[in-house]
């Protein structure tokens, strides 16, 4: 039998799945689904019971192959790239005739308007209402020919997408720098040093193998002191999939950007938006494009000024030490210089004190403390021999979801850090269909050495809480219906309230004696000490990101004459206090919006942020591990926030509408 046929019953057998199992079996499930659709849109009347928990269930079933199948492609591309992407454009068809069914709009139509409708919980009418609005942003009201146009524009757009993020990553892993000189590991950290000499050794070569894998090329920009070797990686990064760089046009993506920008643009106005920003608001909890680029620009005048002055401060001392006139691909290298000058600690010096088997033990211990859930590891079938399966359970025992951790960078592995969910919490049906749920947990830190232990900078291990934080959303949900379980059906601007908050555990002692390594009192001063340092540019940087996108997506047609570049160097020089090089072509890999689900919605960091820092408030105020505090968080929130509004549940949580200046203040930005 197909291995992945088990997939509701059991964890992955990662060990039989392949990718010649896949293809016929999306094609019958997609067959029995819409054959399925039919037949119940034969009823005379139509129920909750009747039509939409049935489809609840049937469209799990082709969300537990193909998440399956989309994370087996993250995670292992050259493998899974042929089948990934000839299902694409099948399950995005297949998605768009769902939405654009007029006599299925008409059903749910008919429900929302009933007696019935009226005694429904907050999670039925939520999905109800949830599916009335992706009826009409899919174009259900449109003539046949501009429904046919727009659900061409969706197909292209994401197979557009996903060939943008395809070119990041094999021009990203195209590029390595070897060397056999010595005087090229000048400043480097031992670990850096280490793996280029293992990735050597991999290609029979002597010396030493760098890559623009991210823990590397931060090591380089950071501690290098060989300034033209600094250049080298910042230029080789910065130009990826572009028509510059050491490869020049070979994966440019510059006419992807292009067609993608003016298909969205196009899908925005056959639903009368004036542009696509306004269109994706339409799912978010901004729900208007001056409300965003208000806040934005409120934050930008309140952090501009501190940001200034770091930067003349970085400048000034560039010039003292060295002489020399401060670029872009110096700022992380004379950062790190100055904050061990001022504050006598460096992100290498922290390293020795967060061994990644006492990180993650100690994270369960906080999980523990906060919510009364166990979590161990779970022996079963994974994808590569350093993956991990970790159980959930609450004091009675009973199983609440599965995560996997895939932590190590790999020439076949997407870049980043992110949570992918794979199954759904579910609990519906007659008798009760239980489903339970299931992620994966991705992270890209250097790959442990033969016979050694992983150590993390605090920084990484802010990523892996970060990444965690998404998990417990997803595991711990009480969601009944796979369309609220976890972050879906969330507002996209506020998906990363939960991960964001959960990093802040990671600057209090209390929480830091479960994750370090016996840190010193001294160094954990110094540390708390500089958190701010350079804050204001952290944020101005963020604020660039925001700008440009949201900015770009405000624009018109008119994008097909945009130059992408300029266009971001304008949104840059107006945020920050340093020059870039006109070769520099961030846009060009920029794949949270391109590729991603950031689109219009990249401030969505940022405003996620006000609310988990005012969140985070509430646990200083009362103590970190404070069980009421945690239990009133999970209950209203963690567990939930996908099945009400989610505005309501943070005044509920907090007596009050957010208030900007807690995000300040763990900002550093005010007192």
């Amino acid at each position: 039998m197909n291995p992945l046929s088990y997939l509701k019953m059991s964890l992955p057998l990662f060990d039989k799945i392949k990718p010649e199992d896949v293809t016929l079996l999306l094609n019958q499930l997609i067959q029995e689904n819409t054959k399925q659709l039919e037949n119940l849109l034969k009823q005379a009347t139509f129920t909750w019971d009747n039509l939409i928990e049935p489809l609840e269930i049937l469209e799990n079933e082709l969300s537990l192959v193909w998440n399956t199948v989309s994370h087996l492609h993250a995670v292992d591309m050259e493998v899974w790239r042929d089948v990934y992407q000839d299902n694409l454009p099948k399950l995005i068809e297949h998605e768009t005739r769902f939405f654009q069914n007029r006599n299925l709009y008409e059903a749910y139509k008919k429900i929302s308007v009933s007696k019935e409708f009226e005694n429904f919980s907050c999670e039925r009418k939520k999905i109800i209402e949830d599916a009335l609005r992706d009826f009409e942003l899919t174009g259900v009201h449109l003539p046949e020919e501009e429904k046919k146009e727009y659900a061409e524009l969706q197909k292209n757009i994401g197979l557009l997408s996903h060939h943008f993020e395809e070119n990041v990553a094999e021009a990203t892993h195209a590029w390595v720098y070897y060397t056999e000189s010595e005087a090229d590991l000048a400043g480097l950290p031992v670990h850096t040093v280490s793996l280029a000499r293992e990735n050597a050794k991999t290609k029979n070569q002597s010396g030493w193998l760098f890559t623009l894998d991210f823990p590397i090329y931060f090591s380089i920009l950071s501690c290098s002191e060989r300034r033209d070797l600094r250049e080298k990686f910042y230029e080789a990064y910065v130009t990826r999939a572009s028509e510059k760089g050491p490869f020049a046009e070979r994966w440019d993506n510059t006419g992807l950007i292009k067609e993608i920008l003016s298909k969205r643009y196009r899908m925005a106005k056959i639903l009368n938006f004036e542009n696509y920003a306004q269109m994706s608001l339409q799912t978010k909890m901004l729900k208007e494009p001056k409300k965003v680029l208000d806040f934005l620009n409120s934050v930008l005048l309140d952090v501009k000024a501190v940001s200034k002055k770091e930067i003349e401060i970085l400048k000034d001392f560039s010039r003292k030490k060295d002489g020399i006139e401060l670029q872009a691909w110096d700022v992380a290298y004379y950062r790190e210089k100055l904050k061990s000058e001022k504050y006598h600690i460096t992100d290498e010096a922290l390293r020795p004190y967060f061994p990644l088997k006492k990180v993650i033990a100690g994270l369960f211990q906080i999980v523990y403390r906060l919510y009364d859930v166990r979590i161990d590891e779970e022996p079963t079938s994974v994808w590569h021999p350093l993956v991990k399966c970790y159980v959930l359970k609450n004091n009675h025992n009973e199983v609440l979801g599965y995560v996997y951790f895939d932590l190590f960078t790999r020439v076949e592995k997407r870049e980043g850090a992110w949570l992918a969910a794979g199954r759904s919490r579910m609990n519906i049906g007659t008798p009760k269909k239980k489903q339970i749920p299931m992620a994966y947990l991705n992270c890209n830190f250097d790959p442990p050495l033969p016979s050694k232990d992983t150590f993390l900078t605090h920084e990484e291990v802010l990523t892996l809480f970060h990444e965690f934080g998404h998990g417990l959303e997803h595991l711990l949900t009480r969601a009944d219906y796979p369309s609220l379980s976890g972050s879906d059906g969330m507002p996209w601007d506020v998906v990363e309230v939960a991960s964001q908050l959960f990093e802040n555990w990671c600057w209090e002692k209390e929480a830091l004696d479960f994750i370090s390594d016996s840190l010193p009192s001294d160094l954990y001063t110094r540390m708390l000490a500089c958190r701010y340092f350079c804050s204001g540019m952290d944020l101005v940087r963020q604020l660039e990101f925001s700008l440009f996108d949201f900015e770009l997506h405000c624009n018109d047609e008119s994008n097909k004459k945009i130059n992408i570049n300029d266009f971001y160097k304008e949104r840059r020089e107006r945020c920050a206090d340093i020059s870039i090089p006109d070769y520099n072509r961030f846009p060009l890999s920029f794949s949270h919006i391109f590729s991603g689900g950031y689109a219009a919605g990249y401030y969505g960091y940022l405003w996620a942020e006000v609310l988990s820092s005012d969140i985070f408030l509430k646990f200083k105020e009362e103590g970190i591990f404070n069980k009421v505090v945690a239990k009133r968080y999970l209950d209203l929130i963690l567990s939930c926030a996908s099945a009400c509004d989610f505005m309501q549940a943070f005044i509920q949580f907090r007596g009050r509408e957010p208030d900007i200046n807690a995000f300040l203040h763990f900002r550093g930005i005010k007192g």
